[in-house]
């Protein structure tokens, strides 16, 4: 072996070291989008990078294969006796991402604010390496690779994010984006990707969160995940504002406009001590999406609240309550700018002299 050689080999083992022992305290929160091909990985990335850099969070986005090295894509989705040498490649280009972030957040241009989003990250070489691979070696290889880099960074994933639209939306969307890495892809290759994903994707990321993204809305998806990250200073921010502390009691000089009802009905069951609760999840819809929910409605005019708890039941999950056995838990009341109830008035409102009449929002909540 070379000087030259012996010299890189102490020099990777260093910032190998580096990697492992100080990399595991990265401040960031670290997204990893995941899934198929054609799934929408990448346009929710771009919408995610979005949602964050209007709240002036800094973002930093890393690709497996870099726009420079788009060649490579070919053959990624091409022969599959390529994948062996482009897994590599991609660990290794993984392993220069993970120490660029590094040197970053050693300089203070990464903190604790900061989002990191992953096109795929490590574990997803696994399963290209399951389908396309059949040499020992060459997976023992791999597995090594991945070892290293993974053993002290795969509890650094704070959201995995699996995107999976229906598998005919998904080829719906290959035939639309037309790049000219596909040109070599088969149908038949991918929905062998698409199988893969679906079968191990638990095993390779266990606290994935799967997006059914058919609709290529995602803000209230995102919002919905993410609204714990958002900065919201003041209350004309884009983003909802809960400001619980500055609720209160409308003066009384202050007439009501309109009375508005909505019903929450929590539905559990208990087995071998441990209790269960019902929640459905928003799939084919155009706000909300993918939101998950409780059996809920607004009351309707002429009926009681118990008596709307029955009838979304029924109309939501063909499921026929017992009026006896619906237990009152709570009842959340307050004052709202508008009539849905989704700008609650605030004490700032009234000591400004900002609002002339508000509408009363009642939310009862039942156990059953």
């Amino acid at each position: 072996m070379s000087i030259n050689s012996i010299i890189d080999k102490m020099i990777y083992q260093e910032l190998q070291q580096i990697i492992e022992e100080s990399f595991k305290s990265i401040k960031a929160t670290v997204i990893v989008a995941t899934g198929a091909i054609a799934v929408g990985k990448t346009t929710a990335l771009l919408e995610i990078k979005d949602f964050f850099e209007k709240q002036e969070i800094q973002v930093f986005q890393l690709k497996a294969i870099s726009e420079k090295s788009s060649e490579l894509l070919k053959l990624m989705y091409s022969a599959k006796q390529n994948t062996f040498a482009l897994q590599i490649f991609i660990l290794q280009e993984f392993q220069k991402n993970l120490l660029q972030l590094k040197i970053l957040e050693l300089e203070g241009k990464i903190d604790e604010k900061t989002i990191i989003l992953f096109d795929r990250a490590v574990p997803d070489t696994i399963i290209f390496e399951m389908n396309n691979i059949q040499d020992v070696q060459q997976m023992e290889i791999l597995r090594k690779m991945r070892k290293d880099l993974s053993k002290n960074l795969i509890n650094q994933y704070d959201h995995v994010l699996f995107f999976k639209p229906t598998m005919k939306e998904m080829l719906k969307r290959f035939n639309e984006r037309k790049r000219e890495s596909d040109k070599q892809i088969s149908e038949e290759y991918l929905v062998e990707i698409y199988d893969r994903y679906e079968e191990m994707i638990e095993m390779i990321y266990p606290n994935y969160i799967e997006i059914n993204n058919n609709h290529k809305r995602l803000n209230d998806m995102l919002r919905t995940i993410f609204i714990k990250r958002s900065r919201i200073e003041n209350e004309n921010q884009l983003y909802d504002k809960t400001a619980l502390t500055e609720l209160s009691i409308m003066p009384p000089e202050i007439p009501i406009e309109q009375e508005q009802g909505y019903t929450v009905v929590i539905l559990f069951m208990k087995r071998n001590e441990t209790y269960y609760i019902l929640t459905s999840q928003r799939i084919n819809t155009t706000i909300y999406q993918n939101q998950y929910q409780t059996c809920e409605d607004k009351k309707e005019e002429f009926e009681d609240f118990r008596t709307c708890a029955i009838r979304e039941a029924q109309e939501e999950i063909n499921l026929k309550l017992i009026i006896e056995r619906i237990q009152l838990i709570l009842k959340h009341t307050y004052y709202s700018h508008n009539k849905s109830g989704t700008k609650p008035t605030t004490n700032k409102d009234y000591q400004e002299d900002r609002i002339n009449q508000a509408n009363l929002v009642e939310i009862p909540t039942y156990l059953y």
